[in-house]
């Protein structure tokens, strides 16, 4: 994200955050976080590794997934909710 996004995408994402409401702060706090994130991104595996850079790079890892299992469950539940309010 941060190397910039150059195709049709990035509006199609935004588009569709703001259809789910998404707020402008809201996503402008997750560019805001990733612009100034991105050097973390890019020397995540360079250099060498003490016990507490793999520590809290295992933490960063394991959160990073946590947040996009919690992200696809919210949109599974969202989808069935949508569908039961319709009455399919």
């Amino acid at each position: 994200m941060t190397s910039g996004i150059t195709d049709s995408s990035l509006t199609y994402h935004l588009q569709n955050a703001k259809a789910h409401g998404v707020t402008k702060e809201e996503i402008a706090a997750i560019i805001t976080h990733q612009v100034l994130n991105r050097r973390w991104y890019k020397s995540l595996f360079r250099g060498k590794y003490n016990p507490y850079r793999t520590l809290t790079t295992a933490v960063n890892i394991l959160l990073l997934l946590s947040f996009a299992f919690i992200g696809d469950r919210a949109a599974v539940m969202c989808k069935r909710t949508l569908r039961e309010k319709a009455g399919v």
